[in-house]
């Protein structure tokens, strides 16, 4: 199941909906939306072709 935080926006990929969002701990999480999980897949995708992405992202 993809999940995304209401509060921060955090999306993310669950067995089941979790009580509290695991990037800020908030309990307002929700399945998440059609874009939000091809976006979600999308970014999934890119880190396989692209293993250096997350090293960038962190670096900034």
């Amino acid at each position: 199941m993809i999940c995304t935080c209401d509060n921060c926006r955090y999306t993310f990929c669950s067995d089941s909906l979790p009580l509290a969002c695991p990037d800020c701990g908030s309990e307002n999480v929700r399945e998440a939306t059609l874009e939000e999980k091809d976006w979600y897949h999308d970014l999934e995708q890119e880190k396989m072709h692209n293993p250096m992405l997350l090293d960038k992202i962190k670096a900034s």
